[in-house]
């Protein structure tokens, strides 16, 4: 079977059906290891095509990651013996952990795959800021300009307290009704994905996201302006106003543009 310059071998299904016996929960059906398999290579063939290829150095990456953060080594060690020799370990064990995840990663960091919705976004800039002209002045330095642009159009809005020491949190969503949560950025539909990582890890990148965004957009802007261009935030865009700064916090009003969702494009290129 053939998948993009890829091939599934009858030997490939049987021996991956094997490795999946011993890891509890998995499908070991053959028609799940077959769709198992094409799944994986459907994410190498458009990793390739996007020009950011799984390397057998980055192979190499993901297998010392397993090694290194694994909490059942007598398992992997028992898949490899399965394996027969670290080639095939890597084929067949260590590229199906990897290969989605490196697809979703690089998915939303081309930026000529996500043009269409960042033109949307500069549309929105534009309009909120010709709105903050309209409104009195004390409801445009509050954000009511970026609120109401994004209830006209339907988009999600919240404000933000933003610290170095918390990272990102939810202060008012006017349009979705949400309060005092954590950010939607750095951690949405992604937990799944990278399920290797705990909690402490996830709320280490908000932080360190935090205080990128402080140093890199905030600090240079004044209090009450709006940022003249959508910010990528990864899996999104953002359009913000910064509100105030009180007791090291940063205050923000925050329109979110969301990027094509990962599993639509990879179905819709896939059927998968």
């Amino acid at each position: 079977m053939l998948v993009g310059k890829y091939y599934i071998t009858k030997e490939d299904v049987n021996l991956l059906k094997r490795i999946n016996v011993l890891q509890p929960g998995i499908d070991t059906s053959i028609a799940s290891t077959i769709t198992y398999l094409k799944k994986t290579l459907f994410c190498m063939h458009l990793a390739d095509s996007l020009g950011v290829p799984i390397t057998d150095s980055v192979l190499l990456w993901e297998k010392n990651r397993i090694d290194k953060n694994t909490h059942m080594p007598q398992r992997i060690d028992s898949i490899k013996k399965a394996c027969g020799d670290s080639l095939t370990y890597l084929r067949l064990f260590v590229l199906p952990q990897l290969a989605q995840r490196w697809l979703y990663y690089h998915y939303y960091r081309m930026d000529n795959l996500h043009s269409a919705i960042r033109d949307s976004a500069k549309m929105v800039v534009s309009c909120c800021l010709q709105r903050a002209k309209e409104i009195n002045i004390l409801s445009a330095l509050a954000g009511l300009a970026l609120e109401q642009t994004a209830t006209e159009l339907r988009l999600p809005c919240f404000r933000y307290k933003v610290t170095e020491e918390q990272g990102f949190i939810v202060m008012k969503n006017p349009s979705l009704g949400i309060s005092n949560g954590s950010c939607p950025s750095s951690t949405e539909k992604s937990t799944s994905i990278f399920a290797y990582y705990v909690q402490d890890r996830m709320e280490e990148y908000a932080v360190r996201t935090a205080k990128a965004f402080i140093h890199e957009i905030l600090k240079k802007i004044k209090v009450g302006a709006i940022y003249p261009y959508p910010i990528d935030m990864g899996q999104s865009f953002w359009i913000i106003q910064y509100i105030d700064f009180y007791e090291n916090a940063h205050y923000l009003v925050v329109i979110y543009i969301p990027k094509k969702n990962f599993f639509q494009w990879f179905y819709e290129l896939t059927g998968m």
